[in-house]
């Protein structure tokens, strides 16, 4: 059985320095690989540019040779076609925009310089094989990422705006960024009562792309491993394989070309452990659910990921979470770790006051601590509905943890 997947990426980036466009570059690429698929074994064959397919499939079936083994029933009658245009933003609006942030946060803000890099991508990914599998995606969006640096720090950085964008807005990211900058600059003493934290999730998901792989559980290691079916965690928190689109920017489709189905994405529910994630083998091999994880390289076997393992917001804002108390916000919090039993902690770089709607001041350096039932059991306070664009315009976790100034 012959399989084939293409990715075609075209992107335009904008490299700043000291708050100045400072070079454009352009990115093409075509990326194909073609899998050959025969008595429980794969073939691969991959190339970057201009594929001959028929090519491409003879090396595939000569690497069968290699006897790679991948004993999974290949993708049949699957079709799905997702186009999302909605970004219309050309190369030399991209420039004029952008010029136009660095300008005007210069003259607001003369004491500090930006950095980094501004893209605009488009990606195109298709699957196809001879069991009728159709899948297509593309997209097209602008990734913003500065570094605000002021003068004479001996920082790269002194605080960040992030953004992922279908509809670049200069005067939204104007006014958030001078909000950064202003609260930075507004050196805050630390609370003297506990509050509540406010940080994007992925700081603390990965004990959850670690413990809860189908592999980890299928071979006993897993900190879950005999909580399969019980609730561990508060009645509102729930977790799943989130494969939207328009909210994860990347095809709704794994590396198998498998899609998700509602039935089996989530991974926790309303606190209960229902399932590990998986890929095809990994289901096979030890009976759990496949939940369309599979990743990789283009050209490479599709292996385990945890792609897409996002907490589901609630239904109250980050103010209202807050009810009523101020909330710090988690901006930087590079080094934390959990340890094999659940345990959390990390230093806090760079954290803000705030209200749940605007930025009160900087506070210092402190660490955090607490643990995977905590965060998520009893001190967990809610996975926001609404987003935070100082924060990279993402959902908010909050919840509270031991909190220890440096």
């Amino acid at each position: 059985m012959k399989e084939k997947f293409t990715h075609h990426f075209q992107q335009t980036s904008l490299t700043i320095v000291l708050s100045e466009i400072q070079a454009i570059r352009r990115k093409n690429t075509t990326r194909t690989a073609c899998r050959v698929y025969k008595d429980g074994k794969i073939g691969i064959a991959g190339s970057i540019g201009k594929a001959d397919t028929d090519e491409l499939y003879a090396k595939a079936e000569q690497n069968l040779e290699y006897q790679i083994d991948y004993p999974v029933e290949p993708t049949k009658n699957v079709k799905s076609h997702s186009k999302i245009d909605t970004c219309k933003i050309t190369d030399g609006e991209l420039c004029n925009e952008v010029e136009k942030i660095l300008k005007e946060l210069t003259r607001l803000h003369p004491d500090f310089t930006v950095s980094h890099k501004v893209n605009l991508n488009q990606v195109e990914v298709t699957m196809e094989n001879e069991l009728g599998m159709d899948l297509s995606f593309s997209d097209r969006n602008v990734n913003v990422a500065m570094l605000l640096r002021q003068k004479g720090s001996s920082d790269i950085m002194n605080t960040i705006f992030g953004d992922i964008t279908r509809t670049l807005e200069p005067e939204k990211i104007i006014k958030a960024s001078s909000e950064l900058i202003s609260a930075y600059k507004n050196m805050l003493p630390f609370p003297k009562e506990p509050l509540p934290l406010i940080l994007q999730d992925n700081i603390v998901t990965p004990i959850f792309e670690r413990d809860l792989s189908a592999k980890l559980m299928g071979t006993g290691s897993s900190l879950f491993q005999h909580q399969l079916g019980k609730e561990v965690f508060a009645k509102d928190f729930s977790l799943k394989i989130e494969n939207n689109p328009i909210e994860t920017f990347a095809p709704p489709f794994d590396m198998e070309g498998v899609i998700t189905p509602e039935s089996v994405s989530y991974l926790v529910k309303d606190g209960i452990i229902l399932r590990p994630y998986s890929d095809k083998r990994t289901s096979m091999m030890y009976g759990y659910e496949n939940t369309g994880c599979g990743e990789g390289g283009y050209d490479s076997v599709p292996t385990l990921g945890a792609a897409g393992v996002k907490i589901q917001p609630g239904k109250k804002t980050i103010k209202e979470l807050l009810n009523g108390q101020m909330g710090i916000l988690v901006m930087l919090a590079g080094g934390g770790d959990f340890t094999p039993d659940g345990k959390y902690a990390s230093p806090v770089q760079l954290a803000y006051l705030t209200d749940g709607e605007k930025l009160i001041g900087r506070l210092p350096e402190f660490t955090i601590k607490s643990s995977i039932y905590d965060i998520f059991g009893k001190n967990f306070i809610g996975m926001s509905c609404d987003r935070l664009y100082t924060n990279n315009n993402d959902r908010m976790l909050v919840t509270k943890m031991d909190i220890e100034q440096l």
